[in-house]
């Protein structure tokens, strides 16, 4: 009820969509198919977040918590924003509002996602680093 009280308060051009839990192929065709300006993961435990990786593919900059592994994914102010975990609700949706007066920037860190997508998560590339090492051993 808090997060859907604070969703209201954004600016009127913003779509806000919870959705729970969706398919993984459902993810893929939803990005292929919409404009995705931002994705946000406020959650307070992670390891390395799939979902984020997911959206870093497609060019999509990230706002995340500053948690676990998540700042191996995002890097604060190259791919989007890394917000303390503790952060109130007032701060997440402050960030997201510079992020829609800022739509310059998150195009370019559209661009960086999917190039840090590439250098570090890409799976074709792992696999062969991975698969050489094995054969080396």
């Amino acid at each position: 009820d808090k997060i859907l009280a604070h969703c209201k308060k954004m600016n009127n051009n913003v779509d806000i969509e919870l959705r729970g839990y969706v398919g993984n192929q459902d993810i893929h065709n939803y990005y292929q198919t919409h404009a995705v300006n931002l994705f946000v993961n406020i959650s307070s435990v992670e390891g390395i977040p799939v979902s984020i990786m997911e959206a870093m593919a497609y060019e999509i900059p990230v706002l995340a918590t500053s948690i676990y592994g998540t700042p191996e994914a995002v890097v604060d102010g190259e791919n989007g924003f890394l917000i303390n975990v503790n952060c109130s609700s007032e701060d997440i949706t402050e960030k997201i509002n510079f992020c829609i007066d800022n739509k310059e920037l998150l195009k370019e860190m559209g661009k960086k996602s999917r190039s840090i997508y590439l250098d570090k998560f890409n799976s074709e590339k792992n696999y062969t680093i991975f698969a050489n090492y094995l054969v080396s051993l």
